[in-house]
């Protein structure tokens, strides 16, 4: 009688049991015979390279499926994985949690047995010892397994067994039950198909002399043939053909249950599987308070820089990532990122939340790189949000923008680092006495022609509530220079984006303005002021222009 051992090689077994969904987070074990029987099946044609199935595979199946088998399980312990899956929704790229669970055995040297308790012939054993060998996995892909055939085993308490029919006692303490789908055996499943197709016939020709009647007609024989014929191809000829059918035959057919099989009771011994209670969840790991963090943006198109946004998009762009990082928060009280307190009020700390410095580095014209910068520092919750972030959009492109972030650091690091790499110094974070719009300065209100609210007032408030980069106060400006409208064209300041799609976050006066301002000692970057100046806009450089002091490097 044989027995047909196997070994998990990846310690894993992977298998959702019949009519449940996958995030049920349910394990068929142990394997029901039904599973078993269709991959020995799928290994006779796939490594034995059967046209079809020989006799001899054929008795060996219906000997196997007309008998219940017992089994002596491994010790393990019921786990599951989670997976968040991209799928594409319209134009729209999305993810959808899927639970992956499986069993994990305490050994994958520990075999799980499977005794039939069958007489099988010489040429039917020889063939079983064959599939059995060359099975390559039970369940999904993920179950490894390496099986063998090996002489009778006897049986003891632990092992699972079939319960009876009708059970004249409850089960002993400490056992349970579980459903096993195993096949009806073949002479069983011919009588049930016999008898269901003569019913659904004999419904059908009601049907078809109801409808003939009604046309003063009788059915005709090829009707009649016709009919009789669709409804047998529903039921697969033999238990042999149900066994080598797809899943997808079963559901295109709204079966709730596969033809040509049955369920089993089966009692579990104590200790089948080991059911930890769950862990608590461990707190955030407390990583180290960083001034900034660098983005790179990349696009998956044949000419990647193509794919990339017009530097003059960094308000909208910038806007965009601000909300997907928001958006990856895993609970809604982060100031650094927010910009809120835990009342979701604006916090009253001049500036210091984050803010998303737009990064040009190889000068072609297209935003390649956001530096989140932020004066109060971004905390452990902060940085795990901008890790997640992995994509945004921009306009004109299908495909999302791919966001990496390259790594946290104080804005020191990144000069020297981004200098290093690229050979070139990052103008909004050196040091100058003279600055200029790299990007327009819109006032954050209305502007005045003199007063408290003139442009240069507006500019001179706000910078006496911000602070460099070094954490030193800004010096007053020795002098604030409208710059005039040749220069603005030919710095492309009135072609940037200056409102955000949100029409309740409008800035007050929609003009840009360029600007340059002089200190009597040299300033560190980055300067940005006004309207959506934490988005990019009010964005400034040292002036290396009209013999202007040029930068010097930032210490």
């Amino acid at each position: 009688m044989p027995t047909i051992q196997l070994k998990f090689t990846a310690g894993r077994y992977h298998a959702t049991p019949w009519g449940l969904h996958v995030n049920e987070g349910q394990v068929e074990w142990p394997p029901c015979p039904w599973r078993l029987l269709r991959a020995l099946l799928a290994t006779g044609f796939n490594k034995h390279h059967w046209p079809q199935v020989p006799e001899d595979a054929r008795s060996l199946i219906d000997k196997l499926a007309a008998t219940w088998p017992r089994y002596k399980l491994p010790a393990g312990q019921i786990a599951h994985t989670r997976h968040y899956m991209p799928y594409v929704e319209g134009k729209n790229q999305k993810t959808t949690k899927v639970i992956d669970a499986f069993i994990r055995l305490a050994s994958n040297h520990d075999p799980l047995l499977i005794h039939y308790d069958v007489e099988l012939s010489e040429s039917e054993r020889q063939l079983l010892e064959q599939l059995v060998s060359d099975l390559g996995y039970l369940g999904r892909a993920e179950s490894w397994v390496s099986g063998t055939l090996i002489e009778d085993t006897p049986s003891d308490p632990t092992w699972c067994e079939p319960s009876d029919d009708a059970p004249s006692s409850p089960i002993d303490f400490g056992k349970q039950q579980v459903s096993i789908l195993g096949p009806v055996p073949a002479h069983d499943y011919a009588t049930w198909r016999q008898s269901v197709i003569e019913q659904h016939v004999q419904q059908a020709l009601l049907e078809l002399q109801q409808t003939a009647e009604k046309k003063g007609k009788k059915p005709s024989k090829s009707q009649i043939a016709k009919a009789t014929k669709k409804i047998e191809a529903i039921y697969p000829i033999d238990l042999l053909t149900c066994l080598l059918s797809d899943t997808s035959d079963f559901q295109d057919h709204g079966w709730s249950q596969p033809p040509g099989t049955q369920y089993k009771l089966y009692t579990q011994p104590p200790g089948t599987l080991e059911r930890k209670p769950s862990r608590p969840s461990s707190p955030i790991r407390e990583a180290a308070h960083v001034e900034a963090a660098l983005i790179n943006l990349a696009s998956d198109t044949s000419h990647a820089n193509t794919g990339l946004p017009s530097f003059i998009r960094c308000l909208p762009q910038a806007d965009l990532l601000h909300k997907a990082v928001i958006s990856q928060l895993s609970q809604s009280f982060c100031p650094a990122l927010t910009g809120m307190d835990e009342q979701k009020k604006p916090l009253q700390t001049n500036h210091k939340h984050a803010h998303y410095l737009p990064l040009d580095l190889d000068e072609d014209g297209r935003l390649d790189h956001i530096i989140i910068y932020a004066p109060m520092k971004l905390d452990s919750l902060a940085q795990q949000a901008i890790m997640r972030q992995r994509w945004t959009y921009t306009k004109n492109q299908t495909n999302p923008l791919a966001t990496t972030c390259v790594g946290f650091g104080a804005l020191d690091d990144f000069r020297r680092q981004l200098k290093q790499r690229n050979g070139k110094r990052v103008p909004i974070l050196e040091q100058s006495r003279t600055w200029v719009s790299l990007t327009p300065f819109i006032p954050a209100r209305f502007v005045k022609k003199d007063g408290k609210n003139s442009l240069e007032n507006q500019i001179r408030t706000e910078l006496e509530t911000r602070q460099t980069s070094d954490g030193q106060p800004f010096p007053t400006p020795t002098t604030i220079q409208k710059i005039d409208n040749d220069e603005l064209v030919e710095r492309r300041l009135l072609r940037f984006i200056r409102t955000r799609p949100d029409d309740k976050q409008q800035p007050p006066v929609n003009m840009a303005f360029g600007i340059r301002l002089t200190f009597d000692q040299p300033v560190t970057g980055p300067i940005t002021l006004g309207y959506a100046s934490h988005y990019g806009l009010g964005l400034f450089v040292p002036d290396t222009s009209l013999n202007h002091e040029s930068t010097t490097p930032a210490t």
